[in-house]
């Protein structure tokens, strides 16, 4: 489960509302992905601000449930409240599991080694830069459905986790979670073009 607050995960003043419902979407089918579990379904709770339109509201929903269904995921329900305030997407996710059991953070072990299942930095660069080519290339994320179902049926991966919140927290977390060290090889990280293009 995930919430995305206004100002904070999405900017409707720099974002189309289709794109910020795709982005709600992906973001909590990653975090199912990187527990081990297909997509199956998705709740969600608005809290819808006031000045937010009818029109608003529906092409966000389009851009959620277009999302959802591009990996075989069903919205089955959810919930509408009004606020004066910022906006707020709330998301469960759930599914059937790859594997016999759920991946977590905790499984890590001295001696693993730490891979990450594609380029990273362009995200990030759609907070840093104001410019809509930057904005593009952060809504070009997607949830590794398929590294993960690869990866659950190799057997051999014993922790994961979806790295949204950038490579060095979420490492760090890991690490604490397993109780090992982690260290990351700066050089071997790769990096999407439009972070690359920038120098980032």
């Amino acid at each position: 489960t995930d919430a995305l607050l206004e100002g904070g995960h999405f900017d409707p003043a720099r974002d189309g509302f289709e794109a910020i419902g795709r982005q709600a979407a992906v973001a909590n089918l990653s975090d199912l992905a990187a527990s081990g579990a297909a997509p199956g379904w998705l709740v969600w709770s608005l809290v819808i601000p006031d000045r937010w339109t009818t029109a608003h509201v529906a092409a966000l929903t389009r851009g959620f449930a277009a999302e959802a269904a591009r990996h075989g995921a069903r919205v089955v329900g959810g919930n509408l409240s009004r606020t004066a305030g910022q906006g707020v997407i709330a998301v469960t996710a759930g599914g059937p599991l790859f594997g016999p059991a759920p991946l977590t953070r905790s499984g890590a072990r001295p001696g693993d080694v730490l891979y990450v299942s594609g380029p990273l930095g362009d995200a990030a660069l759609g907070y840093l830069a104001p410019d809509p080519d930057a904005r593009r290339a952060r809504h070009r994320w997607r949830p590794h459905v398929a590294e993960a179902r690869a990866l659950c049926r190799w057997g051999q991966v014993r922790a994961m986790l979806d790295v949204s919140d950038g490579l060095l927290l979420d490492a760090a977390r890991l690490g604490r979670a397993s109780g090992v060290a982690v260290d990351v090889r700066a050089a071997a990280v790769p990096v999407g073009p439009a972070a690359a293009a920038r120098g980032r």
